[in-house]
């Protein structure tokens, strides 16, 4: 008998999806389960990859994306198992999650669900990890963040059981969706998910239900899962807003039937109020910076102008007043846009941007002030005087938002990055092979031991805080493949300083990762940087192809004479033109989908043309050229292998 039924659903997160299925791996010990992942209609190779990487996992196909709650239904109904869990793709489960989870509900015949402590990427407490009954009062104490003033209160924070400590195991009476243990029983009794909640909203009204059928949901903070994609990732998001309390109100309708008409109106409010607060944060944290420095400008402008016709002329009247309605707004506005322009307002700025900025808007000023009519060209000195202080306050007003915003203390944002990995010697050369050249600005310090191994090491894991104040560490990055969930978790919830932290999955070429504790929304997959995969590689990929075949072809008359098989030269270069191959192409031909699609290649990217022996050394040929490619490289490569365009390579 199937003792669990996993069910992930699944829509363009193939590396979350990846990383999750590895640490189900880990998890299932003694316990016999079944795993379905339905996709909905995603567009990245998910589906590919859980074939050759997972091909016991049961797959459910759909051509469409028919919503969390209908996707899950149709494993439901295909399921065998006692227990059935409901896993969000972006997840990572303790190796014990599955096995307390089991026990706990085979001791517990009256538990319907269970639940168990989340935490986000940066090892942050996820306070959805157990909630209550989304009643009004906790509804709008929720909306109007009030709950954070008083987390631990359990009127004021009723939504996320504030009374219930987070490693306080209980009751509760709303679990999250993203990690949902159910009895299969209690399911037959229950139903399905009801299809009306397409996004959010499905996990309040199932565990309703369940309480309504005379179960209990439970709360098993024991064990901890990481999810990277947490509840407070996507808050910020107007459409997120929109779908989340649309879903509310399917659920008032549902179970407050009779005296939901005054909470359906507060939510559609709530709707309407967090869109406007959603759009005024945004355009208020990208304007404010732009209107301190108009106004500290114009005001520069004005004291300069000042002290400038009291000190050297000592007449007060000696510039007119067109200098504060006409001259000074203008030349504020200049180096304001001029700033905009060449992006000093960016989160990452720099120096040359300030200078860049200053000298462009200086030089529109002085060729304008040239054009002026006499009574407003007051003074070239006035601009030049002016044009220093918009440099220093330029500098003061992005320092200053560095140093108290970004938490940066400097004028740029972090200059470069030391990490750390934590792993074995052969997985930490692989992950350092892997985002060494993303860019010159990441530094590798060296490699964490779990346990002493003898091999080259910085320190061992329990002494991680130690080893990040020592060797300035930014970022570490858990090897998935060495380090076991449960101490990754252990790790990052210990960790009492801003440290980024990254999980990088066995033989992959991506890391996920969540690079701030205070920035969830900025949750990416990080993973090698190719240059081969931007759009303008491949557009100049695809036009040195079409020029060059024409030159090839026009050359025909001497190259062909060095080409062993002559018919395949001009088959080849027709290929190329047509864009069926192109002239350069990977090592040999690979199933690696994670590295850039190209077309097949006339000739190989490695200068030789010689096939590497070992798939490592294949691999890193191919993930080098993906990375660096130029046309130059193209180029190289074509010049050095100009005999062999005749080759079958395919």
């Amino acid at each position: 008998m199937v003792d669990l039924s996993v069910i992930i659903v699944n829509y363009n997160v193939r590396y979350f999806l990846e990383q999750c299925l590895l640490s189900l791996a880990k998890a299932t010990h003694h316990l016999h389960i079944e795993t379905f992942v339905v996709d909905n209609d995603s567009s990245d190779d998910s589906m590919q990859m859980v074939r050759e990487k997972f091909p016991d996992v049961k797959l459910i196909e759909n051509k469409k994306n028919v919503g969390f709650s209908a996707a899950n239904n149709q494993a439901i109904i295909q399921s065998s198992g006692k227990y059935i869990l409901l896993l969000n793709p972006d997840t990572i489960l303790s190796e014990d999650t599955l096995v307390e989870c089991f026990d706990y509900m085979q001791s517990h015949e009256q538990a319907g669900a269970v639940c168990v402590k989340m935490i986000d990427g940066s090892g942050q407490y996820l306070p959805e990890s157990k909630r209550g009954k989304p009643t009004l009062t906790a509804s709008m104490f929720k909306m109007t963040g009030i709950y954070k003033l008083f987390p631990k209160n359990a009127f004021f924070n009723a939504y996320y059981a504030g009374d219930i400590d987070e490693n306080q195991e209980a009751d509760i009476e709303v679990m999250t969706g993203a990690f949902m243990f159910l009895r299969k029983s209690a399911v037959d009794k229950v139903g399905l998910l009801d299809d009306a909640f397409f996004m959010y909203g499905e996990d309040i009204d199932y565990s309703y239900r369940i309480l309504e059928a005379g179960y209990t949901n439970h709360y098993l903070p024991k064990t901890t899962i990481i999810h990277f994609k947490g509840e407070s990732t996507k808050k910020s998001s107007i459409n997120y807003t929109r779908i989340f309390y649309n879903a509310m109100i399917i659920f008032v309708k549902k179970h407050y039937k009779g005296k939901g008409r005054i909470y359906i109106l507060a939510l559609q409010l709530a709707v309407v109020l967090r869109a406007i607060t959603a759009i005024f944060q945004v355009w208020f944290s990208k304007a404010l910076p732009i209107l301190i420095d108009l106004a500290l400008i114009y005001s520069s402008l004005i004291l300069i102008k000042d002290w400038w016709v009291n000190f050297y002329f000592n007449d007060p009247q000696h510039i007119n007043n067109s200098f504060e309605k006409i001259n000074a707004p203008f030349y504020t506005i200049v180096w304001v846009l001029t700033a905009l322009t060449l992006g000093h307002y960016r989160k990452i700025s720099s120096w040359n941007k300030v200078f860049k900025s200053v000298a462009f808007g200086t030089a529109i000023i002085l060729i304008t002030y040239g054009l002026l009519d006499v009574q407003f060209r007051n003074s070239r000195l006035l601009i030049l005087f002016g044009s220093f202080a918009t440099t220093m306050i330029f500098v003061l007003t992005k320092f200053l938002k560095n140093l108290f915003v970004i938490n940066t203390f400097g004028f740029t944002s972090r200059k470069y990055i030391n990490y750390a990995v934590v792993g074995s010697k052969s997985e930490s050369d692989r992950i350092e092979r892997l985002i060494s050249s993303e860019n010159g600005k990441i530094n590798f310090q060296g490699r964490i031991a779990l346990e002493d191994d003898g091999e080259e090491n910085i320190g061992n894991i329990d002494h991680l805080t130690d080893i990040t104040d020592a060797y300035h560490i930014h970022e570490v990055i858990f090897s998935q493949k060495d380090t076991p969930a449960g101490i990754m978790m252990e790790t990052m919830s210990k960790m009492n300083k801003e440290i980024d932290f990254r999980v990088a999955p066995a033989d992959a070429l991506t890391i996920i990762s969540s690079r701030s504790k205070d920035k969830q929304g900025e949750l990416i997959t990080v993973g090698l940087s190719f240059q081969l995969s931007s759009k303008e590689g491949q557009s100049n990929k695809r036009a040195l192809d079409f020029l060059l075949s024409i030159v090839l072809l026009l050359l025909c008359p001497i190259l062909v004479f060095f080409q062993k098989h002559k018919s395949h030269y001009f088959s080849n270069i027709f290929s190329v033109m047509s864009g069926k191959k192109s002239l350069v192409g990977y090592v040999e031909p690979i199933e690696d989908t994670q590295l850039p699609a190209i077309k097949s290649g006339v000739l190989k990217c490695a200068f030789n043309n010689s096939v590497a022996h070992t798939p490592e050394a294949v691999l890193n040929e191919n993930i080098y050229y993906a990375q660096h490619y130029t046309i130059w490289k193209d180029l190289e490569v074509i010049i050095k292998n100009l005999n062999k365009l005749d080759g079958k390579y395919i």
